[in-house]
């Protein structure tokens, strides 16, 4: 490391971890009225669970797997605040052979990347994973970096997307005064049964597939109030609607829901009858 006239330049050649190593640079400049900072860190092959066994001094690893990846950031703020909103930076990060041990689900594969490209620019996070053997992918975007961390009201894109199930969201999310959603949200699932044989918890012997099941919503929100303008679910053998609100402004908040069901055959859903 070498700093002079308030410029600090350091280099980690090489800093050897848990079966892996971390090299990198980082620039600090403190010389004017803010302060500046550029970083790049390389993981090369840490080893994740000896890592988490060490951070939990002993006994053994939920978790195993590993780690490579790189953080770029740059920056420069008088503030906290200030340095946030300058923050440009991505980070890339792959858990190969990642494993949560001791459960029924099983999470593996797993990468993730974010991005922040600069205040008014929008933000990105893009993962993937392998869930109990099915790779799974999601993304998120929205408004720019300013709105997210100023505004009461932003943009918000989202998606899981699985051989399984699909679902998301685009729209609106409102802080205050009552957290909303002002947008629409879609689920799409294939066979309900095999989604929660995926998820660890099958049907009970003898319980047919309830099959597919389609849900979408629209919503809406403002000044205290969260509406549920029209939902639909249509399932195998069921086709519903459903509309409400919530009304927080009023001196005892206010619930109101209406379901119709269109169609229903409950038979679809139960286990079959014995022979006699």
């Amino acid at each position: 490391a070498q700093m002079t006239g308030g410029k600090l330049d350091a280099t980690i050649r090489e800093v050897q971890l848990y079966g892996g190593k971390i090299t990198g640079e980082t620039k600090l400049d403190a010389s004017g009225v803010a302060l500046a900072v550029d970083t790049r860190l390389v993981i090369d092959k840490v080893n994740v669970g000896t890592l988490a066994k060490a951070a939990m001094a002993g006994g053994d690893s939920p978790i195993a797997g590993i780690a490579s990846g790189t953080v770029m950031a740059n920056g420069n703020g008088t503030s906290p605040r200030a340095f946030a909103q300058n923050l440009v930076g991505n980070l890339d990060f792959d858990i190969s052979g990642a494993d949560r041990r001791d459960t029924a689900m099983k999470l593996t594969a797993l990468k993730l990347a974010v991005a922040l490209p600069g205040i008014d620019k929008q933000p990105t996070i893009k993962a993937s994973a392998t869930y109990n053997g099915q790779p799974i992918t999601i993304n998120v975007t929205g408004d720019t970096t300013r709105k997210l961390l100023g505004d009461n009201r932003f943009q918000l894109t989202a998606s899981l997307d699985s051989p399984i199930a699909k679902a998301s969201y685009d729209g609106a999310v409102v802080r205050e005064p009552t957290p909303a959603l002002d947008g629409k949200f879609e689920l799409s699932v294939a066979s309900v049964g095999r989604l929660l044989s995926w998820a660890g918890t099958p049907l009970p012997q003898g319980q047919p597939d309830p099959g597919l099941l389609n849900v979408s919503a629209t919503m809406s929100g403002e000044g205290g109030r969260a509406t549920l303008k029209d939902a639909r679910i249509e399932g195998k053998a069921i086709k519903a609607t459903a509309s409400g609100s919530f009304d927080a402004t009023k001196t005892v908040p206010e619930l109101n829901a209406q379901i119709d069901i269109e169609q229903a055959d409950l038979n679809a859903y139960l286990p079959a009858q014995a022979k006699t």
